[in-house]
C-alpha cells in the first residue's frame, strides 16, 4: 500500500471527518514523508482519477497541529479531511519548503 519510504507510518484515531475526529499519523520520520501519508490515505477515499485538486492548511491548537485538507474531485465535489499532524509538523526543517509548495495540488 505504501511507498518503500512510508511502509513504517500508520494511521490511528478518527476517520478524518473533523477535527475532533482526524486523522493520527504516526511514524513519519520527517514532514515530507508525514505529507505524503497524508496524500496515501487521501487516495483511499476517492477512485483512480476522481480528485480534481487538493489543498491544505495547517491549524495550530495549544495540544495538537491539524492538517485541513479540502479535495474537489471532477464531479465538483468537495470533501475535508482532517489529520493529526502533531508527531511531524515539528519535522519541519528548511529543506521541507518544497514541500509545502507542493501542498496544495492539482491533477
Amino acid at each position: 500500500m505504501f511507498p518503500k519510504d512510508l511502509e513504517s507510518i500508520s494511521f490511528q484515531g478518527g476517520d478524518g471527518s473533523s477535527i475532533n475526529n482526524a486523522v493520527k499519523i504516526v511514524g513519519a520520520k520527517s514532514f515530507h514523508s508525514g505529507i505524503q501519508a497524508e496524500f496515501e490515505f487521501i487516495k483511499t477515499l476517492f477512485n483512480e482519477n476522481e480528485v480534481e485538486s487538493a489543498e491544505g492548511k495547517t491549524i495550530i491548537f495549544p495540544d495538537a497541529v491539524i492538517h485541513h485538507v479540502n479535495v474537489v474531485t471532477r464531479n465538483g465535489e468537495n470533501k475535508n479531511i482532517f489529520f493529526n499532524a502533531s508527531e511531524f509538523q515539528p519535522k519541519l526543517d528548511f529543506e521541507d519548503v518544497e514541500t509545502v509548495k507542493v501542498f496544495t495540488f492539482i491533477n
